[in-house]
C-alpha cells in the first residue's frame, strides 16, 4: 500500500493505492465509499475509500499495465487534493519500487524518500 500526501490544499496533493504483488491488471475497488478520517491528508481534505474518479482511473490503469500488472485493491481520494497526476505519480512508484527495488523493510526512510524524488511520470 502506498498513501501520499503533499501540500495540504493543493490539487494534486493526496492519493492511496493498494495492491500485491502484480498479477495482471485487476481492479476490484469496493462501490461502498466511506469516510477514512486517518488518513495522511489531515483535517485539510475529506479523503473517501474507495472513491477513485474516472480520470484518475484511467492515469491508473495506464501506469499499472505497464508494470505487469496489479490487483488493485483499495483506493482512496480526497475531495480536494486528488487528482490524474497525484494518481499517476503514486501508480509510477509503484511500478518501480516493484521492478527495481524489493522488499521495503529492508530500506530507510530516507532512502524511500531518495527513491521516491527520482521516480517521476
Amino acid at each position: 500500500m502506498l498513501e501520499w500526501a503533499g501540500r495540504i490544499g493543493h490539487p494534486t496533493s493526496y492519493a492511496l493505492l493498494a495492491a500485491p504483488a502484480p498479477v495482471g491488471l485487476i481492479i476490484e475497488i469496493p462501490t461502498e465509499k466511506r469516510v477514512f478520517a486517518e488518513s495522511l491528508a489531515g483535517r485539510g481534505d475529506e479523503v473517501l475509500l474507495g472513491d477513485l474518479g474516472h480520470e484518475e482511473l484511467l492515469a491508473v490503469e495506464g501506469v499499472l499495465e505497464t508494470g505487469g500488472g496489479w490487483h488493485l485493491m483499495v483506493v482512496a481520494s480526497g475531495q480536494v487534493g486528488s487528482s490524474p497526476n497525484a494518481f499517476q505519480r503514486v501508480a509510477t512508484f509503484l511500478n518501480y519500487f516493484n521492478r527495481e527495488v524489493g522488499p521495503v523493510e529492508e530500506l530507510s526512510e530516507t532512502t524511500i524518500w531518495n527513491l521516491w524524488d527520482q521516480t517521476r511520470p
